[in-house]
C-alpha cells in the first residue's frame, strides 16, 4: 500500500464499514485557530478603531451641534450651520447681537472691523502667494505624451525674464505695504 495519510486511512475504513452495513465510525473535528494569527487581529481591529477615533475627533469641530451653544435653540435651519461656523452660535443668537450693537449705536464701528480684518487676510493671503513665487523655479515644466506607445513623454521648458519677474515682486510687495498702511 502507498503513503497514506490518516485521513485517509479513516474515510477509507469507513467507506468500508457502512459498503458492509456496518456503523460507521462517528468522528468530530474541532477547528483551532492560530493564536498569533488572532492577537494579530486583534491589535490591527485596535489599530484600526484608534484611528477612527482619532478622525473623529477632528471631525468633531468641524461638525454643526444640534443646539446653540447660547440659546440652546435647536439649529435646524441651514443657515444656522453657515452662522455656527462663522461665529459659534446660530442665525437668532448673531441677530440678537447685532440688534444690541445697534442699540448701542456700535453697529457701524462693528461692521468697519469686520471690513478691515477681510481686508487685512486678503493681503495676507496676497503676500503668501508672492512668497511661493519667489520661491518658484527660473523655469515652467510642462509634461506631454506625444507617441502613442503610452508612456513615452517629451518635456517641455519654458524660461521666464528672471529679471522682469524680479522686478514685478517688488512692485508688487510695495504696492501690498501700502495697501497694508492704509487699512
Amino acid at each position: 500500500m502507498a503513503n497514506y495519510s490518516r485521513e485517509a486511512e479513516h474515510q477509507s475504513k469507513a467507506l468500508d464499514n457502512i459498503l458492509n452495513d456496518r456503523p460507521a465510525e462517528k468522528r468530530i473535528f474541532v477547528g483551532g485557530v492560530d493564536k498569533e494569527f488572532k492577537k494579530e487581529l486583534e491589535k490591527k481591529a485596535l489599530q484600526e478603531r484608534k484611528d477612527r477615533e482619532g478622525r473623529t475627533e477632528v471631525l468633531k469641530e468641524a461638525r454643526t451641534p444640534w443646539f446653540c451653544p447660547d440659546c440652546d435653540k435647536i439649529m435646524k435651519k441651514r443657515i444656522d450651520s453657515e452662522y455656527y461656523r462663522k461665529f459659534g452660535h446660530c442665525l437668532d443668537c448673531q441677530v440678537e447681537f447685532e440688534n444690541k450693537l445697534a442699540i448701542a449705536g456700535k453697529l457701524n464701528d462693528h461692521v468697519e472691523d469686520a471690513v478691515k480684518l477681510n481686508k487685512k487676510a486678503y493681503i495676507k493671503d496676497l503676500k503668501q502667494s508672492i512668497e511661493e513665487w519667489k520661491n518658484s523655479k527660473d523655469y515652467v515644466e510642462f509634461f506631454n505624451q506625444v507617441n502613442p506607445d503610452g508612456y513615452t513623454v517629451e518635456t517641455e521648458k519654458w524660461s521666464q525674464n528672471q529679471e522682469n519677474l524680479n522686478n514685478l515682486i517688488v512692485e508688487a510687495e510695495e504696492y501690498l505695504q501700502k495697501l497694508e498702511e492704509s487699512i
